[in-house]
């Protein structure tokens, strides 16, 4: 989902003094305080402080953070805490702050239903380039380039799922519990991804990115629902010094101050860093501009429509900076779906990508050099404008050279470089009107009654959940649904107890749904005892939501038990459905070869598409494999729409291979095992594709 998040949890980021007691206790109230539980950041002094709070709350620890950095430390906890304790640990005179862990959020909503066919021209797609004139700067720019540095961009957002249209040079996942995500499912909101299509899409897919050259770095802190602590933020922000990032983009915001991040940004600041951030959505209320945005390290950006206005649904003030637009912005979402969304979001995303180009051009310059020459060429020929201009990328490459002659390292008044040449315009149906030619409807589409936004989410809730639950170990072996055994039989399995639990119930489907195969032993003994049943294994997933009272979590409610009977059966199918579609998919990213090489998920294959082994570096050897995974999942989707004829026939792909760059681990054997008469339907394609080949020694380095 592409939709804003309401900020939940601790709102009130109240800044506690550590040499102030603003506690008074008495002993009658020490019981109650000791019964309250909530998170805090705790900003200590010295190693010797951090080290005594982990000593002391070490049941307790959420996170922690500690560098030294130019002489000084930089050493952040997060921590829980009773009342008692956190008066008790804002008297430590090693304690400089400590205040609330309260929730940010992503900042793009009203998700569009329209998805763009692949065949339609990008450029006739992407206003929003034309209104900034980047839709040939950025060629120019390398052109004129003698091997241009890469710039190194970090895009702090929900991760950016595998795709054969974003090159991504290093991910890093700050998530608890998703360190073992698969680069296929890294994003499931979709958020992330899209950022990342604006800022380096490939133009392949028909998004075309401003700034396809540069390194791009994928710091997720943003969880499944677009929602970090602002500990995680911080995390981030340290972590994306430690990489030596030039540009951070934060296309997410809360309404609350936090001294803790105010720190880590001046941290960034000092370490050459560059930060945009996304001003805010708050144009239906008070329109102020949020945090990050807001410090005054950081370059932030307002939307504007494509009137060439300032979004309603912008945050405006004195903070911000310059716009860019944010209304119906062609983005790149789940399984490579072109899709509208709107927000500051998209807005910060694109500056982000200009600010890219114009680095390129020489890198010895100056983090405050990008912003200033942004915002000094940023056009000021904006109907009515609060203040600040559109950013123009064209503009800024033309005074580059005159404006860097001139830099004194301050901004100046508009007067030499000032822009007031006319901008491109479209009118709302104009906009749409250009989307028109080649639409289809999406393959998740929230007109359908299957398919809400609610649905969609659930959907989503089940593609991730494989990947972050895992259970007692059996012979040494972690018991996880994904990576093992037959994927066809295991598929079929969820996808057909998803649909009889959509229409019946999850007693009616698991008593009628029959495993379609019986284990394969070679299979078997790869990771578990021959024979093990599979049923069961699956099925202990559900135990555990259920026995965890896991289902509001997983079925995006407050209480399950609430829901109508025909809502709940709906939900759980939607949920064992978005199961079904990743354990089809973990068939291209576990088990298949390449050169003679088999991933046994123990060693680091860089021919993979698991986890954060998942590089650029080998994007030839995966980019088919990601292909027909997402083929095979479409096809599941389809079928679940249309005429729910589930099968192995939806393996068999062959219009999609071309390259015979990899084959698959027993893949004819598990399609004989799990469906006879299909086998022998599709036979020929089954054995073609089926890997003979032993997995070579891995050569020493």
């Amino acid at each position: 989902m592409l939709k804003r998040i309401i900020i939940k949890g601790l709102m009130l980021a109240t800044a506690i003094s550590a040499n102030i007691n603003i506690y008074s206790v008495s002993a009658a109230t020490k019981d109650n305080l000791s019964e309250k539980e909530s998170v805090y950041i705790v900003d200590v002094k010295n190693k010797a402080g951090l080290n005594k709070i982990i000593n002391n709350y070490s049941d307790d620890i959420v996170k922690t953070y500690s560098e030294e950095s130019d002489g000084e430390d930089e050493n952040i906890v997060t921590v829980s805490l009773t009342d008692l304790e956190l008066n008790e640990l804002s008297e430590k005179t090693y304690v400089n702050n400590i205040e609330n862990d309260y929730m940010v959020d992503g900042l793009s909503e009203n998700e569009s239903n329209i998805f763009a066919d692949s065949s339609s021209e990008s450029e006739s797609n992407q206003w929003n380039l034309e209104a900034i004139n980047a839709t040939n700067a950025n060629a120019a720019a390398i052109e004129n380039t003698e091997k241009p540095e890469k710039v190194k961009v970090a895009l702090m957002d929900s991760g950016v799922s595998a795709t054969e249209y974003i090159d991504v040079y290093k991910r890093i996942n700050l998530i608890p519990e998703q360190e073992n995500v698969e680069a296929l499912f890294d994003d499931v909101s979709g958020h992330g991804t899209g950022m990342a299509s604006i800022i380096a899409g490939n133009d392949i897919k028909g998004i075309k990115g401003i700034a396809p050259n540069v390194e791009l770095y994928s710091i997720k802190v943003l969880d499944e629902n677009n929602e970090a602590p602002v500990s995680g933020i911080i995390q981030g922000i340290y972590k994306c010094i430690e990489e030596k990032v030039d540009i951070i983009n934060m296309s997410f915001g809360t309404v609350n101050k936090s001294e803790a991040l105010e720190k880590a940004i001046k941290a960034a600041k000092d370490a050459g860093i560059l930060m945009i951030a996304s001003a805010g959505n708050r144009g239906d209320s008070d329109r102020a501009i949020e945090y990050p945005a807001a410090y005054d390290d950081v370059l932030a950006v307002g939307a504007t429509n494509s009137s060439a206005i300032v979004s309603s649904i912008s945050s405006v003030g004195d903070e911000l900076d310059v716009y860019a637009p944010g209304e119906d912005i062609a983005v790149l979402d789940f399984l490579d779906k072109v899709q509208m969304i709107d927000g500051t979001s998209a807005s910060a995303a694109e500056v982000t990508a200009v600010a890219s180009v114009l680095w390129e051009k020489d890198k010895t310059k100056s983090a405050d050099f990008i912003k200033d020459i942004i915002i000094e060429s940023s056009n000021n020929n904006l109907g009515t404008l609060e203040n600040g201009g559109l950013v123009d990328l064209e503009y800024a490459l033309k005074i580059y050279d005159s404006f860097s002659e001139n830099y004194n390292g301050f901004i100046r008044d508009k007067g030499e470089y000032s822009n007031n040449s006319p901008i491109v315009t479209y009118t709302d149906e104009q906009v749409k009107a250009r989307w028109a030619k080649n639409i289809h409807t999406g393959v998740i589409d929230s007109s359908s009654a299957d398919f809400s936004d609610t649905a969609k989410n659930v959907i989503k809730q089940g593609l991730l959940f494989p990947d972050t639950r895992r259970f007692d170990k059996v012979n040494g072996h972690w018991r996880n649904l994904n990576g093992n055994d037959n994927y066809m039989a295991d598929y079929l399995y969820l996808i057909r107890l998803a649909r009889e639990t959509y229409l019946n119930g999850m007693s009616s489907a698991k008593k009628y749904t029959k495993y379609p195969a019986k284990n394969i032993s070679a299979l078997s003994k790869m990771e578990y005892n021959e024979g093990y049943d599979r049923k069961s294994r699956i099925d202990e997933y559900f135990y555990f939501i259920t026995k965890k009272d896991k289902w509001n979590e997983a079925l995006c409610c407050k209480d399950y038990k609430s829901l109508s009977v025909t809502d709940r059966n709906h939900r759980q199918g939607q949920f064992i459905f978005g199961m079904a579609i990743h354990t089809a998919m973990d068939a291209f990213a576990h088990r298949s070869k390449v050169d003679g090489y088999e991933y046994d998920g123990k060693t680091t294959d860089q021919k993979t598409l698991t986890g954060n082994n998942y590089s650029n570096k080998t994007k030839s050897d995966f980019a088919l494999r990601y292909k027909v995974a997402k083929a095979v999942a479409d096809g599941a989707i389809k079928q679940w729409k249309t005429d729910h004829n589930f099968g192995i026939q939806q393996f068999h792909k062959s219009n999609i291979y071309t390259d015979g760059t990899f084959r698959m681990a027993k893949f004819a054997d598990c399609a004989k095992a799990t469906e006879i008469e299909k086998y022998n339907q599709y036979k020929s394609y089954f054995v073609n594709r089926n890997s003979s080949i032993e997995p070579k020694q891995k050569p020493k380095n």
